[in-house]
């Protein structure tokens, strides 16, 4: 009569990830080296960590298999689509949603994903090209706020930087406490000589 030995410690934690992973009974003994009887038993042992292992890899079976549900659901994909050929973003979209207290919520990544996978109209995908060209393109030229032809602190000259040539101003503004006045500064870096005078 065969002699029955427990599985160790190891034993057990490679047998509790391969049942997670869907592997018969068999194929887990075949790996460890074991007889069928004896992983039977384990888990007979200890049912509790053995359901929890085939309830986990039953659920992630169930989570592998799931389809997009702005394929399966028309009233979100609706909502998305309207929105998306207003020009609103996928952030927007999700955003609004959570405002609005719909019944359902949509993640941003959902909605880039079917956008990229075909699962939204070609349309779709068209306007998402041209906005996302329209934003590259608005980033790269949009110069507002910005004084033309200026050139950067880091050019300046060497006399400038180490103040042993005269002629090289600085300027700046300085505004008042309480926000009352606001004052133009223009400083000679060699010498200090400061000029300054009030802005409207």
């Amino acid at each position: 009569m065969s002699h029955y030995t427990h599985l160790s410690i190891e034993e057990r934690e490679k047998s509790r990830v391969m049942l997670e992973q869907g592997m018969s009974i068999c194929a887990i003994a075949r790996i460890l080296s074991r007889s069928p009887s004896t992983i039977s038993r384990e888990f007979k042992r200890n049912s509790y960590a053995a359901h929890h292992a085939q309830k986990k890899y039953m659920k992630r079976k169930s989570n592998c298999g799931r389809k997009s549900v702005l394929k399966h659901n028309e009233k979100i994909r609706n909502y998305v689509i309207q929105r998306l050929k207003l020009r609103w973003t996928p952030e927007q979209i999700s955003g609004r949603a959570k405002l609005e207290k719909q019944a359902f919520s949509i993640s941003y990544n959902t909605i880039y994903r079917a956008v990229h996978s075909g699962i939204l109209p070609i349309e779709i995908k068209k306007i998402m090209r041209f906005m996302n060209k329209h934003k590259k393109r608005k980033s790269t030229n949009d110069n507002r706020g910005k004084i033309p032809n200026t050139v950067n602190i880091s050019q300046r000259p060497s006399g400038c930087t180490n103040r042993s040539r005269f002629g090289h101003f600085e300027s700046d503004t300085v505004l008042g406490m309480r926000k009352t006045g606001l004052l133009g500064t223009h400083v000679e870096r060699k010498s200090g000589f400061l000029v300054a005078f009030k802005l409207e």
